[in-house]
């Protein structure tokens, strides 16, 4: 058996417990210093997004352009149906003569 004091002991075992606290703790902070870089990305991306009520906008005025567009090609195929059923009745007389 060997013949070691109460106090070395407790010694060895009070050393050896801060030293794991201090890896404990150097882990945990490399840790948060990798989720901080992590919410430092996430918060400068953010920063670059548009706001929502400027998407709307855009959003908003695209819509317009968009049924304005279809509004008058709608007007132009009518006009251009009229102008042919008019022309085939031109010609149907026209051939009649």
């Amino acid at each position: 058996m060997t013949d070691v004091s109460l106090r070395d002991y407790v010694d060895v075992r009070f050393t050896a417990a801060e030293r794991a606290i201090t890896r404990a703790e150097e882990s945990i902070d490399k840790r948060f210093a990798n989720t901080n870089e992590w919410r430092n990305t996430v918060e400068t991306l953010q920063r670059g997004y548009p706001q929502r009520t400027e998407v709307d906008a855009v959003i908003s005025s695209l819509n317009g352009k968009v049924e304005t567009v279809q509004r008058n090609m709608w007007i132009g195929i009518g006009l251009l149906l009229a102008l042919q059923f008019f022309v085939g009745i031109a010609l149907i007389f026209w051939r009649t003569r």
